[in-house]
């Protein structure tokens, strides 16, 4: 209003106006300054506006709860940074053979020994200021699992899986993916079943006419540590009127175990080898009297599936016909041994599977009748599906 009245006595007064207009002027400058809200009372027009013309907290960076390690595995922690100004760049020590990201805080690598890593992390943020912590980090020793020797099947079997044999207190606690292996000395698993990945347990119905047990190796992986376990599936239904089939191995002459697999041991860096016929270990019995007498010819048929051993010397001798007491002829015999080189280093810390399938034929009419495999397969009416599990000493 002053400003107003200050322009209607200009039109009539110029000389005074003049000054009038200016001291009005001078006078609105004035109740501007001092009326007006200040600028930081107006409503902000954003969020990031705000946070623009803060000031920056003080810097911190926090390790929090970093995972387990373990010894072998693929390792991988962030720490976290409050405060300050980014971007921040970072530096440890004490954490070898771990390294941290100088741009992301994030600490990763391959721990090589078990134990406790005190490492000193240090964040420096774009005005130069610093903060530290230490991170304490456990490592545990390598991922493990052991079948128990003294364990009758020595893979897993009926519902058991390879996590139920790691060793207690080994690898990072971190899940583990199951898969089925396959190649040499990784063994067969049986048609209808099948290992599944997230819970390593077994799933489906075996679905094999033989008789006997299949053995093939599950590999477990925990962040690029691997563990090689036996897994187990028999099959004991025999086919009507099929040969009595014994087996006697692992210093139990006494005891059936034809559908037991074998186990045995090896020395990395020394030849291989597997049973001792001076022994009768392992040993074979054919049984059927209805099919053998006087006279009796057998013969047999084998496939080896491909493992560390060399097939070249893989034997069933000694071999012959089984008598009763009475001396009568009531089947057949034989041993079992293989041996091989010193395995290559990818089979030096783990199992591995010899697998057998034998076919046998008992004829009291003539030795054609079981001459040659297609005729043994053909003629006889016995079959065994057997393994060979080797463990590292």
């Amino acid at each position: 209003m002053r400003a107003v009245a200050a322009a209607e006595t200009s039109t009539m007064r110029p000389s005074i106006a003049t000054a009038l207009v200016f001291f009005g002027m001078s006078a609105l400058a004035t109740a501007c300054t001092t009326d007006l809200p200040a600028p930081d009372n107006y409503e902000s027009a954003s969020a990031s506006d705000t946070n623009t013309t803060g000031v920056p907290g003080d810097l911190e960076v926090d390790c929090g709860m970093p995972a387990l390690g373990a010894v072998g595995a693929n390792y991988a922690h962030t720490v976290s940074v409050q405060g300050g100004m980014a971007p921040y760049s970072f530096s440890a020590t004490g954490l070898d053979p771990l390294v941290i990201n100088g741009a992301s805080g994030a600490i990763t690598g391959v721990p090589t020994a078990e134990g406790t890593l005190m490492g000193e992390v240090t964040v420096t943020d774009a005005l130069g200021a610093t903060a530290s912590a230490t991170c304490t980090i456990t490592v545990r020793p390598k991922l493990d699992a052991e079948i128990p020797e003294g364990k009758l099947m020595p893979c897993a079997v009926d519902g058991e899986t390879l996590v139920d044999f790691l060793v207690p207190d080994t690898g990072d606690g971190s899940p583990i993916t199951c898969s089925t292996l396959g190649g040499s000395g990784n063994g067969r698993i049986p048609g209808g079943l099948s290992v599944n990945p997230d819970t390593c347990a077994v799933e489906g119905s075996i679905m094999e006419d033989r008789y006997g047990t299949w053995v093939w190796i599950v590999e477990g992986q925990q962040n690029g540590v691997s563990v090689y376990v036996p897994y187990c599936a028999t099959n004991d239904m025999q086919a009507p009127g099929a040969y009595d089939i014994t087996v006697f191995h692992g210093g139990d002459l006494q005891t059936n175990k034809a559908l037991v697999p074998a186990r045995g041991t090896f020395q990395p860096g020394a030849s291989i080898s597997f049973g001792d016929p001076d022994a009768s270990d392992p040993r074979f019995e054919i049984v059927d009297a209805a099919n053998c007498g006087n006279p009796c010819f057998f013969g047999f048929a084998f496939f080896v599936n491909a493992s560390p051993f060399d097939g070249n010397t893989f034997s069933l001798n000694p071999r012959g016909l089984l008598q009763d007491a009475n001396n009568q002829q009531v089947g057949l015999f034989h041993h079992m041994s293989v041996m091989g080189p010193a395995v290559s280093a990818a089979f030096e810390d783990r199992p591995w599977v010899l697998n057998v399938s034998l076919d046998y034929c008992l004829s009291n009419v003539s030795q054609a009748t079981c001459q040659g495999a297609d005729a043994v397969q053909a003629n006889g009416n016995g079959n065994l599906e057997f393994a060979v599990v080797m463990f590292p000493q």
